[in-house]
């Protein structure tokens, strides 16, 4: 089955723009928030047992629609024809997901987290506050 029948499958739509509940104007942020948001509704690991596998298929299918309207090229070719390259998508399909998704977030180690709490604490956060908790 290709991308555009799964959309329908499992989104009720051919049209990727809908899948990610965006326009066709969408920025590229506005592409990553929108697939950022819907995969946090649809990963496998926030659903009951007995829906993962239909959240797998689902989370993979998203991540094909993501993989299109995220790269420039990709994406002008499915405004122009309404159509994607179902071989690609098929290589799209077969990725490993954990080094897709490290590619759109970075991983967050301890260093991050001193840096944002030494930021949160020294910007937002002063001694009155500390003395009135």
């Amino acid at each position: 089955m290709g991308l555009l029948e799964l959309c329908e499958k499992y989104f009720d739509t051919t049209n990727l723009y809908e899948v990610l509940e965006i326009t066709e104007k969408a920025t590229e942020k506005e592409v990553k928030k929108a697939y950022h948001k819907l995969s946090l509704r649809v990963h496998p690991d926030r659903v009951k047992d007995d829906e993962k596998l239909d959240a797998t298929e689902k989370f993979k299918v998203l991540g094909g629609v993501h993989a299109i309207l995220s790269d420039k090229d990709k994406r002008s070719l499915y405004d122009t024809t309404k159509s994607v390259d179902e071989e690609e998508y098929n290589v799209i399909k077969e990725k490993d997901w954990t080094v897709y998704w490290r590619l759109l977030f970075k991983k967050i180690t301890e260093d991050d987290i001193k840096a944002y709490e030494k930021k949160y604490i020294g910007k937002y956060l002063t001694t009155t506050h500390l003395k009135c908790t």
